[in-house]
């Protein structure tokens, strides 16, 4: 995956974005990015442990490679344990990219084949039960934090399940990923899990797709996460630089963010068939980490790109696409009738570990540029404090009443799906 000059269009836009990539040129923000100075995002010293632990992902590509003979290893043993089907049950960052991984590249011959439960809709649930064999499940319990409620209840159900028919053993099918010393870690050890990956602690949960919460399910699914990880390497490698011409991610980055002050902060995407499902990885690393103190870049994925007359002027388009695709002529006439455009052609679907990284470093450089702090996550926590407020009351009564269920969801600030699946959770919790 190579971006070049010629793949940024500015539109109408032209004068102001280059009169800012100037005043960047042979700037120290990457550098300082990667020495891990807080105020490239904020100036006030409360922020500085708050930020510095949450950049532990910009090493990712070289750190990760030297676990990958443990990840492949365990692989090996879960097949060779006659393990068919995989279940990562996770909320948001910690089941986006295994997601990804599995829409983009399927499950190649041999190896597992995976499903996601990130949804508390019992539908899916049920879906996801009917269409494995339990005994031949491995389930992957992810959870940063190691009390997510929801993923706490998925685990427990399917232990349950598990335990019907392995008994004391039922551990053995199952595996946590999640931060040293959480809830979870420990009971792992209680239940005698068959493997625990502790990852990294300095590492937010939407920009984890390169480490242990991506790429064990990716591996478990036949990904060459070796491979996926030294394409994302070659990125990392272009993001030390200084420039904005030879580093393209931070060109994106700026451009995004000076688009959204000029009002055109509606980032649209524009993918391959085959990687669609980037789309939805993507909306959530920008919008969760843009979104605050009253600014934001609204990213936007799955749409049907219709003509350009179809299109307010608030609108910055970023093509992905596969070089053995064709272009899409629709992006051409964009750029003709002066929308901004972004274009990115891949090599093959491995590039798929560098655009993780691009649009990591460049969400970052968002930041930056917007004078916000892209790494921290107020309406998440507020969403599970909330959550865990509601279900210690019904814990207590007995009962929960509508009312208090509807506050606790306009409270929250976070993603419509997010605020549905909590609204189900609840329901689910007054039907028992």
């Amino acid at each position: 995956m190579k971006i070049n000059k010629k793949d940024f269009k500015f539109g109408r836009f032209e004068s102001d974005i280059k009169k800012k990539l100037k005043t960047y040129e042979n700037s120290d923000i990457p550098e300082r990015i990667f020495s891990k100075d807080f105020t490239v995002w904020k100036n006030e010293q409360e922020y500085d442990s708050l930020i510095k632990n949450r950049l532990g992902w910009l090493m990712l590509p070289l750190s990760m490679q030297e676990k990958s003979d443990e990840i492949n290893s365990f692989v090996k043993e879960v097949k060779d344990n006659g393990f068919e089907y995989a279940v990562v049950m996770g909320m948001g960052g910690s089941s986006m990219c295994p997601e990804v991984c599995r829409d983009t590249f399927g499950v190649r011959k041999g190896f597992v084949n995976l499903f996601v439960l990130d949804s508390t809709d019992p539908q899916s649930i049920i879906d996801i039960e009917n269409s494995i064999d339990i005994a031949k499940t491995l389930f992957i319990v992810s959870s940063k934090s190691g009390t997510t409620i929801e993923v706490d209840s998925f685990m427990r159900y399917f232990y349950a399940k598990a335990e019907e028919i392995f008994g004391a053993e039922a551990g053995s099918r199952f595996i946590a990923v999640t931060d040293p010393g959480t809830y979870l870690e420990k009971l792992s050890a209680e239940l005698g899990f068959r493997k625990t990956f502790v990852n990294p602690a300095d590492i937010g949960g939407r920009y984890s797709a390169l480490s242990f919460f991506g790429l064990v399910p990716a591996a478990l699914i036949g990904v060459d996460i070796t491979r996926l990880l030294k394409n994302a390497e070659g990125v990392m490698n272009d993001c030390f630089e200084n420039s904005t011409v030879k580093n393209p991610a931070l060109a994106a980055g700026l451009m995004a963010a000076v688009l959204s002050e000029f009002g055109a902060d509606k980032l649209t995407f524009i993918l391959s068939e085959k990687i669609r499902s980037f789309g939805y990885w993507a909306e959530q690393l920008i919008a969760e980490s843009t979104g605050k103190e009253s600014k934001g870049i609204l990213p936007v994925e799955g749409e049907c790109t219709g003509k350009a007359n179809s299109y307010g002027r608030d609108r910055f388009f970023v093509n992905i696409y596969l070089k053995k695709d064709k272009k899409n002529k629709k992006v051409k006439s964009l750029s003709k009738k002066k929308f901004p455009v972004l274009t990115i052609e891949m090599d093959d679907l491995y590039d798929l570990g560098g655009l993780f990284y691009f649009w990591e470093f460049a969400t970052a450089v968002m930041g930056a540029e917007l004078k916000i702090n892209p790494f921290d996550e107020p309406n998440v926590k507020e969403s599970k404090d909330n959550t865990s407020n509601v279900l210690d009351y019904f814990e207590k009564n007995k009962k929960i009443t509508e009312q208090k269920a509807f506050r606790v969801i306009r409270r929250s600030k976070c993603s419509r799906e997010m605020k549905m699946t909590h609204l189900i959770f609840l329901l689910r919790k007054t039907a028992k």
